[in-house]
Protein backbone atom coordinates (compact mmCIF):
# COMPACT_ATOMS: atom_id res chain seq x y z
CA UNK A 1 0.00 0.00 0.00
CA UNK A 2 1.17 3.46 -0.97
CA UNK A 3 1.74 6.09 1.74
CA UNK A 4 -1.62 7.78 0.92
CA UNK A 5 -3.46 4.98 1.53
CA UNK A 6 -2.55 4.13 4.94
CA UNK A 7 -2.93 7.64 6.12
CA UNK A 8 -6.82 7.18 4.72
CA UNK A 9 -6.54 3.96 6.50
CA UNK A 10 -5.85 5.54 9.59
CA UNK A 11 -8.11 8.93 9.57
CA UNK A 12 -10.72 5.90 8.96
CA UNK A 13 -9.44 4.19 12.39
CA UNK A 14 -9.41 7.83 14.03
CA UNK A 15 -13.24 8.31 12.69
CA UNK A 16 -14.34 4.98 13.94
CA UNK A 17 -12.79 5.63 17.64
CA UNK A 18 -14.57 9.03 17.62
CA UNK A 19 -17.94 7.84 16.50
CA UNK A 20 -17.94 5.34 19.31
CA UNK A 21 -17.04 7.62 22.07
CA UNK A 22 -19.82 9.14 21.18
CA UNK A 23 -22.19 6.57 22.05
CA UNK A 24 -24.37 7.36 25.28
CA UNK A 25 -22.29 10.77 25.77
CA UNK A 26 -24.77 11.49 28.48
CA UNK A 27 -24.38 8.78 30.48
CA UNK A 28 -23.72 9.05 34.09
CA UNK A 29 -20.17 8.24 34.93
CA UNK A 30 -21.24 4.84 36.71
CA UNK A 31 -19.22 2.89 33.79
CA UNK A 32 -15.49 3.51 34.67
CA UNK A 33 -13.63 3.78 37.98
CA UNK A 34 -16.70 6.02 39.31
CA UNK A 35 -14.75 6.69 42.31
CA UNK A 36 -12.38 8.52 40.19
CA UNK A 37 -14.85 10.41 38.09
CA UNK A 38 -17.15 11.67 41.28
CA UNK A 39 -14.63 13.02 42.59
CA UNK A 40 -14.02 15.55 39.44
CA UNK A 41 -17.65 15.88 39.43
CA UNK A 42 -17.98 16.83 42.91
CA UNK A 43 -15.18 19.23 42.78
CA UNK A 44 -16.45 20.42 39.18
CA UNK A 45 -19.88 21.41 40.76
CA UNK A 46 -18.06 23.35 43.70
CA UNK A 47 -16.24 25.47 41.63
CA UNK A 48 -19.56 26.07 39.62
CA UNK A 49 -21.56 26.86 42.37
CA UNK A 50 -18.62 29.02 44.00
CA UNK A 51 -18.61 31.11 40.48
CA UNK A 52 -21.73 31.51 39.12
CA UNK A 53 -23.42 34.95 39.50
CA UNK A 54 -26.76 35.11 41.31
CA UNK A 55 -28.53 33.76 44.79
CA UNK A 56 -27.68 30.62 45.71
CA UNK A 57 -30.39 27.99 47.06
CA UNK A 58 -30.32 26.16 50.42
CA UNK A 59 -29.78 22.84 48.77
CA UNK A 60 -27.38 24.10 46.54
CA UNK A 61 -25.11 25.48 49.56
CA UNK A 62 -25.03 21.97 50.52
CA UNK A 63 -23.85 20.52 47.18
CA UNK A 64 -21.10 23.48 47.20
CA UNK A 65 -20.01 22.49 50.37
CA UNK A 66 -20.33 18.29 49.40
CA UNK A 67 -16.95 19.44 47.08
CA UNK A 68 -14.66 20.26 50.62
CA UNK A 69 -15.23 16.84 51.52
CA UNK A 70 -13.03 15.50 48.44
CA UNK A 71 -9.33 15.58 49.25
CA UNK A 72 -7.23 17.16 46.19
CA UNK A 73 -4.28 14.41 44.77
CA UNK A 74 -3.60 17.51 41.91
CA UNK A 75 -4.29 20.64 40.63
CA UNK A 76 -7.69 21.22 39.75
CA UNK A 77 -6.77 21.78 35.77
CA UNK A 78 -9.80 19.62 34.16
CA UNK A 79 -12.48 20.15 37.31
CA UNK A 80 -11.84 24.16 36.63
CA UNK A 81 -12.08 23.74 32.57
CA UNK A 82 -15.29 21.75 33.27
CA UNK A 83 -16.58 24.48 35.97
CA UNK A 84 -16.30 26.86 33.29
CA UNK A 85 -17.75 25.27 30.98
CA UNK A 86 -20.95 24.89 33.20
CA UNK A 87 -21.26 28.27 33.13
CA UNK A 88 -21.04 29.27 29.61
CA UNK A 89 -23.54 26.66 29.52
CA UNK A 90 -25.32 28.11 32.23
CA UNK A 91 -26.00 24.87 34.08
CA UNK A 92 -23.83 21.30 34.47
CA UNK A 93 -23.02 19.48 32.01
CA UNK A 94 -21.09 16.80 32.93
CA UNK A 95 -21.14 15.36 29.73
CA UNK A 96 -18.60 17.43 28.41
CA UNK A 97 -15.44 16.52 30.30
CA UNK A 98 -16.24 13.78 27.81
CA UNK A 99 -15.91 16.09 24.61
CA UNK A 100 -12.44 17.58 26.25
CA UNK A 101 -11.44 14.02 26.87
CA UNK A 102 -12.39 13.34 22.95
CA UNK A 103 -10.04 16.73 22.38
CA UNK A 104 -7.22 15.35 24.65
CA UNK A 105 -7.34 11.98 23.02
CA UNK A 106 -7.24 13.26 19.40
CA UNK A 107 -3.78 15.84 20.59
CA UNK A 108 -2.36 12.44 21.85
CA UNK A 109 -2.74 10.77 18.99
CA UNK A 110 -1.03 13.44 16.54
CA UNK A 111 1.67 13.45 18.81
CA UNK A 112 1.74 9.43 18.68
CA UNK A 113 1.06 9.14 14.46
CA UNK A 114 4.15 11.84 14.12
CA UNK A 115 6.79 9.75 16.39
CA UNK A 116 4.91 6.36 15.24
CA UNK A 117 5.86 7.54 11.59
CA UNK A 118 9.21 8.03 12.13
CA UNK A 119 10.15 4.41 13.71
CA UNK A 120 7.47 2.79 11.78
CA UNK A 121 6.58 4.14 8.58
CA UNK A 122 3.57 4.88 7.54
CA UNK A 123 2.01 1.50 8.31
CA UNK A 124 3.45 1.23 11.32
CA UNK A 125 1.74 4.67 12.28
CA UNK A 126 -1.85 3.47 11.23
CA UNK A 127 -1.27 0.39 13.48
CA UNK A 128 0.21 2.33 16.58
CA UNK A 129 -3.17 4.98 15.76
CA UNK A 130 -5.17 2.26 15.49
CA UNK A 131 -4.40 1.03 18.87
CA UNK A 132 -4.64 4.38 20.58
CA UNK A 133 -8.22 4.82 19.58
CA UNK A 134 -9.80 1.65 19.49
CA UNK A 135 -8.19 -0.45 22.54
CA UNK A 136 -11.08 -1.00 24.80
CA UNK A 137 -9.63 0.18 27.90
CA UNK A 138 -8.53 3.50 25.86
CA UNK A 139 -12.43 4.00 24.92
CA UNK A 140 -13.31 3.64 28.42
CA UNK A 141 -10.72 5.86 29.85
CA UNK A 142 -10.97 8.42 27.32
CA UNK A 143 -14.78 8.58 28.38
CA UNK A 144 -13.83 9.04 31.83
CA UNK A 145 -13.53 12.45 33.92
CA UNK A 146 -10.15 12.21 35.61
CA UNK A 147 -6.88 13.94 35.11
CA UNK A 148 -5.09 10.25 33.35
CA UNK A 149 -6.20 10.70 29.93
CA UNK A 150 -4.78 14.33 29.49
CA UNK A 151 -1.51 12.82 31.35
CA UNK A 152 -1.38 9.83 28.80
CA UNK A 153 -2.19 12.29 26.06
CA UNK A 154 0.77 14.19 26.89
CA UNK A 155 3.31 11.59 26.91
CA UNK A 156 3.44 10.75 23.27
CA UNK A 157 4.72 14.24 23.07
CA UNK A 158 7.23 13.76 25.51
CA UNK A 159 8.38 10.99 23.75
CA UNK A 160 8.78 12.76 20.33
CA UNK A 161 10.78 15.68 22.00
CA UNK A 162 13.01 12.78 23.77
CA UNK A 163 13.64 11.02 20.27
CA UNK A 164 14.30 13.65 17.90
CA UNK A 165 16.80 14.57 20.78
CA UNK A 166 18.20 11.55 20.20
CA UNK A 167 18.76 12.19 16.90
CA UNK A 168 19.80 15.59 15.87
CA UNK A 169 21.34 16.89 20.02
CA UNK A 170 19.05 19.94 19.55
CA UNK A 171 18.46 21.83 22.47
CA UNK A 172 15.09 22.61 21.48
CA UNK A 173 14.19 18.99 21.64
CA UNK A 174 15.43 19.22 25.52
CA UNK A 175 12.96 22.01 25.95
CA UNK A 176 10.42 20.19 24.18
CA UNK A 177 10.67 17.47 26.13
CA UNK A 178 10.76 19.19 29.53
CA UNK A 179 7.71 21.90 28.97
CA UNK A 180 5.99 18.38 27.98
CA UNK A 181 6.65 16.69 30.88
CA UNK A 182 5.96 19.45 33.26
CA UNK A 183 2.73 19.94 32.18
CA UNK A 184 2.21 15.96 32.51
CA UNK A 185 3.49 16.50 35.52
CA UNK A 186 1.37 19.37 37.01
CA UNK A 187 -2.07 17.33 35.56
CA UNK A 188 -1.08 13.87 37.88
CA UNK A 189 2.23 13.50 39.54
CA UNK A 190 2.38 9.97 38.75
CA UNK A 191 3.97 11.08 34.93
CA UNK A 192 7.22 11.96 36.29
CA UNK A 193 8.15 8.00 36.37
CA UNK A 194 7.22 8.22 32.81
CA UNK A 195 9.14 11.26 32.22
CA UNK A 196 12.42 10.25 34.26
CA UNK A 197 12.37 6.97 32.58
CA UNK A 198 12.28 8.09 28.83
CA UNK A 199 14.71 10.57 30.14
CA UNK A 200 16.82 8.15 31.41
CA UNK A 201 16.82 6.01 28.16
CA UNK A 202 17.00 9.11 25.69
CA UNK A 203 20.25 8.99 27.44
CA UNK A 204 21.18 6.00 27.67
CA UNK A 205 20.64 5.90 23.47
CA UNK A 206 22.59 9.41 23.08
CA UNK A 207 25.56 8.41 25.01
CA UNK A 208 25.48 4.83 26.11
CA UNK A 209 27.01 4.60 29.47
CA UNK A 210 28.84 8.32 29.67
CA UNK A 211 24.87 9.91 29.75
CA UNK A 212 26.25 11.24 32.74
CA UNK A 213 28.31 13.62 30.93
CA UNK A 214 25.21 15.23 29.70
CA UNK A 215 24.81 18.65 31.10
CA UNK A 216 21.98 20.27 29.67
CA UNK A 217 20.09 16.95 29.52
CA UNK A 218 20.77 16.84 33.85
CA UNK A 219 19.56 20.77 33.93
CA UNK A 220 16.35 19.88 32.46
CA UNK A 221 15.69 16.70 34.16
CA UNK A 222 16.49 17.85 37.75
CA UNK A 223 14.57 21.57 37.65
CA UNK A 224 11.25 19.68 35.73
CA UNK A 225 11.25 17.24 39.02
CA UNK A 226 12.16 20.41 41.34
CA UNK A 227 9.22 22.37 39.47
CA UNK A 228 6.82 19.33 39.56
CA UNK A 229 7.72 18.75 43.26
CA UNK A 230 7.24 22.40 44.24
CA UNK A 231 3.97 22.64 42.68
CA UNK A 232 2.64 19.39 44.55
CA UNK A 233 3.96 20.39 48.20
CA UNK A 234 2.41 23.93 47.78
CA UNK A 235 -1.36 22.13 47.10
CA UNK A 236 -0.62 18.93 49.26
CA UNK A 237 1.48 19.32 52.35
CA UNK A 238 4.01 17.20 53.05
CA UNK A 239 2.31 15.20 55.89
CA UNK A 240 -0.72 14.19 53.14
CA UNK A 241 2.54 13.03 50.88
CA UNK A 242 3.95 10.95 54.09
CA UNK A 243 0.66 9.58 54.63
CA UNK A 244 0.32 8.75 51.18
CA UNK A 245 3.36 7.11 51.19
CA UNK A 246 3.10 5.21 54.16
CA UNK A 247 0.09 4.00 53.54
CA UNK A 248 -0.18 2.69 49.51
CA UNK A 249 3.72 2.02 49.16
CA UNK A 250 5.43 1.18 53.22
CA UNK A 251 2.24 -0.42 54.48
CA UNK A 252 1.43 -2.50 51.29
CA UNK A 253 4.99 -3.43 50.72
CA UNK A 254 4.64 -6.63 52.15
CA UNK A 255 2.37 -7.86 49.28
CA UNK A 256 5.40 -7.97 47.23
CA UNK A 257 6.46 -10.94 49.41
CA UNK A 258 3.38 -12.73 48.28
CA UNK A 259 2.06 -14.05 44.90
CA UNK A 260 -1.06 -11.55 44.92
CA UNK A 261 0.41 -8.22 43.43
CA UNK A 262 2.20 -10.16 40.69
CA UNK A 263 -0.56 -12.13 39.32
CA UNK A 264 -2.74 -9.16 39.38
CA UNK A 265 -0.41 -6.81 37.52
CA UNK A 266 -0.24 -9.54 34.92
CA UNK A 267 -4.09 -10.15 34.53
CA UNK A 268 -4.12 -6.34 34.07
CA UNK A 269 -1.68 -6.47 31.74
CA UNK A 270 -3.63 -9.32 29.71
CA UNK A 271 -6.99 -8.13 29.88
CA UNK A 272 -6.35 -4.28 29.38
CA UNK A 273 -3.25 -3.70 26.94
CA UNK A 274 -3.73 -7.32 25.25
CA UNK A 275 -1.27 -9.85 26.46
CA UNK A 276 -0.24 -10.71 22.23
CA UNK A 277 0.23 -7.82 21.53
CA UNK A 278 1.91 -6.44 24.62
CA UNK A 279 4.81 -9.18 24.11
CA UNK A 280 5.10 -8.45 20.29
CA UNK A 281 5.54 -4.36 20.97
CA UNK A 282 8.09 -5.50 23.27
CA UNK A 283 9.59 -7.58 20.46
CA UNK A 284 9.38 -4.50 18.69
CA UNK A 285 11.03 -2.08 21.13
CA UNK A 286 14.07 -5.09 21.76
CA UNK A 287 15.47 -5.72 17.66
CA UNK A 288 14.59 -1.79 17.16
CA UNK A 289 17.90 0.57 16.96
CA UNK A 290 19.48 2.01 20.29
CA UNK A 291 17.68 5.50 19.95
CA UNK A 292 14.05 3.90 20.03
CA UNK A 293 15.22 1.09 22.23
CA UNK A 294 16.51 3.58 24.78
CA UNK A 295 13.55 5.74 25.15
CA UNK A 296 10.80 2.91 25.25
CA UNK A 297 13.49 1.00 27.97
CA UNK A 298 13.81 3.86 29.88
CA UNK A 299 9.54 4.42 29.26
CA UNK A 300 9.22 0.53 30.90
CA UNK A 301 11.45 1.13 33.49
CA UNK A 302 9.42 4.24 34.71
CA UNK A 303 6.53 1.87 34.65
CA UNK A 304 8.00 -0.65 36.86
CA UNK A 305 8.56 2.05 39.37
CA UNK A 306 5.42 3.44 39.39
CA UNK A 307 3.87 0.06 39.99
CA UNK A 308 6.25 -0.92 43.22
CA UNK A 309 5.53 2.41 44.43
CA UNK A 310 1.43 1.07 44.51
CA UNK A 311 1.27 -2.27 44.37
CA UNK A 312 -2.40 -3.01 45.29
CA UNK A 313 -3.08 0.20 42.51
CA UNK A 314 -1.23 -1.90 40.07
CA UNK A 315 -3.13 -5.10 40.45
CA UNK A 316 -6.50 -3.79 40.87
CA UNK A 317 -7.14 -0.51 38.92
CA UNK A 318 -7.11 -0.53 35.32
CA UNK A 319 -6.01 3.06 34.49
CA UNK A 320 -3.13 3.10 36.38
CA UNK A 321 -1.79 0.83 33.13
CA UNK A 322 -3.29 3.91 30.62
CA UNK A 323 0.40 5.05 30.28
CA UNK A 324 1.68 1.91 28.54
CA UNK A 325 -0.92 2.41 25.69
CA UNK A 326 1.23 4.46 23.94
CA UNK A 327 3.80 2.52 24.88
CA UNK A 328 2.33 -0.28 23.27
CA UNK A 329 1.32 1.35 20.21
CA UNK A 330 4.83 2.50 19.53
CA UNK A 331 5.76 -0.98 19.49
CA UNK A 332 3.63 -1.98 17.46
CA UNK A 333 4.48 0.37 15.10
CA UNK A 334 8.31 -0.92 15.31
CA UNK A 335 7.30 -4.49 14.76
CA UNK A 336 5.30 -3.37 11.51
CA UNK A 337 8.39 -2.40 10.24
CA UNK A 338 9.98 -5.19 10.95
CA UNK A 339 7.10 -7.39 9.22
CA UNK A 340 7.46 -5.20 5.89
CA UNK A 341 9.73 -6.41 3.82
CA UNK A 342 8.29 -10.38 5.01
CA UNK A 343 4.78 -9.22 4.19
CA UNK A 344 5.68 -7.60 0.72
CA UNK A 345 7.39 -10.78 -0.55
CA UNK A 346 3.59 -12.29 -0.02
CA UNK A 347 1.51 -12.98 -3.23
CA UNK A 348 -0.80 -9.81 -3.86
CA UNK A 349 -3.90 -11.66 -2.76
CA UNK A 350 -2.39 -12.57 0.31
CA UNK A 351 -1.58 -9.33 1.06
CA UNK A 352 -5.33 -8.41 0.82
CA UNK A 353 -6.53 -11.22 2.91
CA UNK A 354 -3.84 -9.79 5.27
CA UNK A 355 -5.13 -6.35 5.50
CA UNK A 356 -9.10 -7.51 5.74
CA UNK A 357 -7.85 -9.55 8.55
CA UNK A 358 -5.92 -6.31 10.36
CA UNK A 359 -9.28 -4.22 9.55
CA UNK A 360 -11.12 -6.77 11.25
CA UNK A 361 -8.72 -7.52 13.88
CA UNK A 362 -9.28 -3.46 14.95
CA UNK A 363 -12.72 -3.78 14.12
CA UNK A 364 -13.67 -6.64 16.67
CA UNK A 365 -12.71 -4.36 20.43
CA UNK A 366 -15.17 -2.13 18.90
CA UNK A 367 -17.82 -4.00 18.72
CA UNK A 368 -17.17 -5.27 22.04
CA UNK A 369 -16.94 -2.21 23.56
CA UNK A 370 -20.30 -0.88 21.66
CA UNK A 371 -22.21 -4.12 22.87
CA UNK A 372 -20.67 -3.40 26.50
CA UNK A 373 -22.15 0.55 26.26
CA UNK A 374 -25.44 -0.73 24.90
CA UNK A 375 -26.34 -3.61 27.53
CA UNK A 376 -25.67 -1.16 30.34
CA UNK A 377 -27.88 1.75 31.18
CA UNK A 378 -26.62 3.82 33.91
CA UNK A 379 -29.89 6.16 34.18
CA UNK A 380 -31.76 4.18 36.72
CA UNK A 381 -28.69 3.69 39.18
CA UNK A 382 -28.39 7.48 38.87
CA UNK A 383 -32.07 8.24 39.73
CA UNK A 384 -31.85 5.24 42.89
CA UNK A 385 -29.19 7.62 44.28
CA UNK A 386 -31.60 10.83 43.66
CA UNK A 387 -34.52 9.04 45.30
CA UNK A 388 -32.42 7.92 48.23
CA UNK A 389 -31.77 11.51 49.01
CA UNK A 390 -35.25 12.30 48.83
CA UNK A 391 -36.31 9.38 50.70
CA UNK A 392 -34.08 9.93 54.26
CA UNK A 393 -34.60 13.26 56.54
CA UNK A 394 -32.44 15.84 55.95
CA UNK A 395 -29.09 16.57 58.32
CA UNK A 396 -29.53 13.36 59.41
CA UNK A 397 -26.02 11.17 60.09
CA UNK A 398 -26.09 8.42 57.55
CA UNK A 399 -23.50 5.47 57.69
CA UNK A 400 -23.83 3.55 53.78
CA UNK A 401 -22.68 0.49 52.17
CA UNK A 402 -22.69 1.63 49.31
CA UNK A 403 -20.39 2.04 45.42
CA UNK A 404 -17.52 4.13 44.91
CA UNK A 405 -16.95 5.47 47.87
CA UNK A 406 -20.40 6.76 48.21
CA UNK A 407 -19.91 9.92 46.14
CA UNK A 408 -22.34 8.61 43.41
CA UNK A 409 -24.96 8.96 46.68
CA UNK A 410 -23.82 12.40 47.70
CA UNK A 411 -23.22 13.69 43.95
CA UNK A 412 -26.97 12.75 42.93
CA UNK A 413 -28.90 12.47 46.32
CA UNK A 414 -26.72 15.07 48.08
CA UNK A 415 -26.45 12.17 51.44
CA UNK A 416 -22.82 12.77 52.78
CA UNK A 417 -22.12 9.29 54.86
CA UNK A 418 -19.76 7.46 56.03
CA UNK A 419 -18.77 4.22 54.24
CA UNK A 420 -18.77 0.92 55.60
CA UNK A 421 -15.49 -0.68 54.04
CA UNK A 422 -16.06 -3.84 52.07
CA UNK A 423 -14.73 -7.43 52.92
CA UNK A 424 -11.60 -6.51 50.54
CA UNK A 425 -10.98 -3.02 52.07
CA UNK A 426 -10.70 -5.07 55.70
CA UNK A 427 -8.86 -7.82 54.21
CA UNK A 428 -6.55 -5.16 52.74
CA UNK A 429 -6.22 -2.82 56.13
CA UNK A 430 -5.89 -5.82 58.70
CA UNK A 431 -9.66 -5.26 59.74
CA UNK A 432 -11.12 -8.83 59.42
CA UNK A 433 -13.22 -10.56 62.24
CA UNK A 434 -13.84 -6.56 63.82
CA UNK A 435 -17.08 -5.99 63.24
CA UNK A 436 -17.92 -5.27 66.77
CA UNK A 437 -14.96 -2.28 67.13
CA UNK A 438 -16.12 -1.35 63.64
CA UNK A 439 -19.43 -0.89 64.27
CA UNK A 440 -19.09 1.30 67.35
CA UNK A 441 -16.38 3.63 65.49
CA UNK A 442 -18.60 4.22 62.58
CA UNK A 443 -21.76 3.76 64.09
CA UNK A 444 -22.20 4.04 68.03
CA UNK A 445 -19.40 6.92 67.85
CA UNK A 446 -20.95 8.70 64.98
CA UNK A 447 -24.49 8.94 66.10
CA UNK A 448 -25.74 7.43 62.95
CA UNK A 449 -29.22 7.95 62.50
CA UNK A 450 -29.41 5.55 59.02
CA UNK A 451 -28.00 2.73 57.74
CA UNK A 452 -28.03 2.41 53.92
CA UNK A 453 -27.08 -0.77 51.94
CA UNK A 454 -27.03 -0.38 47.58
CA UNK A 455 -24.41 -2.87 47.55
CA UNK A 456 -26.33 -6.02 47.77
CA UNK A 457 -23.26 -8.67 46.54
CA UNK A 458 -21.16 -7.03 49.27
CA UNK A 459 -23.89 -7.00 51.95
CA UNK A 460 -24.04 -11.15 51.32
CA UNK A 461 -20.55 -11.47 51.58
CA UNK A 462 -20.96 -9.88 55.43
CA UNK A 463 -22.70 -12.24 57.21
CA UNK A 464 -22.64 -10.31 60.67
CA UNK A 465 -23.63 -6.85 59.42
CA UNK A 466 -26.04 -8.39 57.36
CA UNK A 467 -27.89 -10.30 60.63
CA UNK A 468 -27.10 -7.61 62.83
CA UNK A 469 -29.12 -5.16 61.51
CA UNK A 470 -32.27 -7.54 60.03
CA UNK A 471 -32.77 -8.58 64.05
CA UNK A 472 -31.58 -5.29 65.79
CA UNK A 473 -33.33 -2.27 63.32
CA UNK A 474 -36.68 -1.94 61.85
CA UNK A 475 -36.65 -1.12 57.89
CA UNK A 476 -37.44 2.58 57.11
CA UNK A 477 -37.60 2.11 53.38
CA UNK A 478 -36.73 -1.45 51.02
CA UNK A 479 -37.11 -1.65 47.17
CA UNK A 480 -35.41 -3.89 45.10
CA UNK A 481 -32.42 -1.76 44.99
CA UNK A 482 -31.89 -0.44 48.07
CA UNK A 483 -32.59 -0.35 51.94
CA UNK A 484 -32.16 1.70 54.64
CA UNK A 485 -32.36 0.54 58.53
CA UNK A 486 -33.47 2.90 60.71
CA UNK A 487 -30.93 3.34 63.83
CA UNK A 488 -32.64 5.07 66.10
CA UNK A 489 -34.97 2.33 66.98
CA UNK A 490 -32.73 -0.43 68.10
CA UNK A 491 -34.01 -3.84 69.18
CA UNK A 492 -33.84 -3.38 73.20
CA UNK A 493 -33.12 -7.55 72.86
CA UNK A 494 -29.65 -7.19 70.64
CA UNK A 495 -26.39 -6.89 72.48
CA UNK A 496 -24.52 -4.02 71.60
CA UNK A 497 -21.32 -4.59 69.50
Amino acid sequence: MKSKHWLALTILLVAVGVGIRFYRLTQPPLDFHPTRQYRSLLLARTLYLRWRPGPISPEEVAQRAAGFRVALHEPVLFETLVARTYLLLHGECPWVARLYDLAFWLFGALGLWMLARRLGGPAGAAVAVGYWMLLPLAIAASRSFQPDPLMVSLLPWVAYGWFRWVEDGHARWLIWAGLAGLLAGIVKVHAVFFFGGMALGAAWGRRGWKFWREVRWWGVVVGILLLVAGIYLKIRPGQWVSFYVSTWTLRMARYWLTPLPYGGWLDMIVRNLGGGLTLAAAVGGLRSERPAQGFLSGWLLGYLAYGFLVPVQIATHSYYHLPMVPWVALGLALTVRLLTPWVRSWPRGAQAVGAVLMLLAAVYPVGITYWEMRSHDYRAQAAMYAEIGRRLPPREKVVALTEAYGWPLLYHGGVPSVRWPSQDQKRLFDKQGQFAALFRSLVKAQDAAFFVVTDWEELGRQGNLRRYLRQCYPVWVETATYVIFDLRKENAQCAVP
